[in-house]
Parts: C-alpha cells; sequence; structure tokens
C-alpha cells in the first residue's frame, strides 16, 4: 500500500503552518492579507489529510478512523470537528470565522535602525526617547464555543494530531515510508 499522496498533503499542510507562523512573528514584513491567504490554504490542505488517505486506503481507513477518533481526548475531537467547520466556511460560504485583535508593541528606536516597520506610530518620552508603537495582529477562534484558543497553537495542535494518526495508521498497516 502506497500513502505518498496523503503524507505530500501534511507536508503542504506543515508548509502553510510554518508560513502562518512566520507571517504572524513578522506581521509587518508581510502582505497585508498573508496570514487570511496562509489560513485557507491551510485549513484546506490539513482537512485534505484525511480525504487523501481516504482515498488511497478505503478499506484500511473505513476500518482505522472510528477507533483513533474515540482515542482523541474531547479537546482534540473539537479542534479537528472546528478545523472541518472552518475550512468549509473558507470554502464553501463567506470565509473562514476567527476574531483579530491587535496587541500593542513598544519598541526604541536610534541610529541602529535603518528600516522602520510599517505602519508605525513614531514618539517620543523624555526618559524613554524616541520609540515606535507598532501593532501586531493576533488571531483567536472558538473550539467547541468556548473561549477563544490562539490560532497558531491550535493548528500546531492540529498538526500534531495528523502527525500522530498517520504514523499510528502506518505501524497499524505496516506502511514503509518512501
Amino acid at each position: 500500500m502506497e500513502i505518498s499522496k496523503t503524507e505530500k498533503k501534511l507536508r503542504e499542510t506543515k508548509f502553510f503552518l510554518d508560513n502562518l507562523i512566520a507571517v504572524h512573528r513578522h506581521p509587518t514584513e508581510a502582505h497585508p492579507e498573508a496570514f487570511e491567504h496562509y489560513l485557507s490554504a491551510f485549513l484546506s490542505a490539513g482537512r485534505s489529510v484525511t480525504i487523501y488517505l481516504q482515498n488511497e486506503a478505503k478499506k484500511e481507513y473505513d476500518e482505522f478512523f472510528p477507533v483513533f477518533e474515540k482515542s482523541l481526548s474531547p479537546q482534540e475531537r473539537s479542534l479537528c470537528q472546528e478545523i472541518i467547520n472552518q475550512r468549509n466556511n473558507e470554502t464553501k460560504s463567506s470565509g473562514a470565522e476567527f476574531e483579530k485583535k491587535d496587541r500593542t508593541v513598544h519598541s526604541p528606536i536610534g541610529p541602529e535602525y535603518d528600516v522602520i516597520p510599517a505602519p508605525a506610530l513614531f514618539s517620543i518620552d523624555p526618559n524613554l526617547g524616541f520609540f515606535i508603537s507598532i501593532n501586531i495582529p493576533q488571531y483567536f477562534f472558538k473550539i467547541d464555543g468556548s473561549h477563544p484558543s490562539e490560532l497558531i497553537q491550535a493548528f500546531q495542535q492540529y498538526v500534531a494530531i495528523l502527525e500522530r494518526w498517520l504514523k499510528e495508521f502506518k505501524e497499524k498497516y505496516s506502511v514503509k515510508d518512501v
């Protein structure tokens, strides 16, 4: 049995997660909608991992998936269901539903800075000297109607679930790495 397309889809999911993390860490260096674009791609690729395996190994998938799903904690099941819901919102209706909040960061500036990220608000304080204030966006969504969860952390957990799922599947059915 070969599941190379499923494995490639998991790598694609991780690629988009890495890009989400990079944009999240350096939002002022990216295209203004980069986070939303990578979010859309991540949701689509992540959801496709299980669908690809179902296509590549239907009989084994149908046997394995319900058992694995029962092994998940309630929080993990809620997260997986929320990813499916968000992917459906993103691809079939008005887009993924998330909350964006800005966190203001203050940074001193001096002659060693040759590039100032935009948009930034320049200020002067008699004690601090020149500094800039930058709004850093943070993204949240609600899992199972609970308090907002930070998207990057939730997506990292989701990828870990997918990795565990695929690893256990390969062990159970003696699938060799290609």
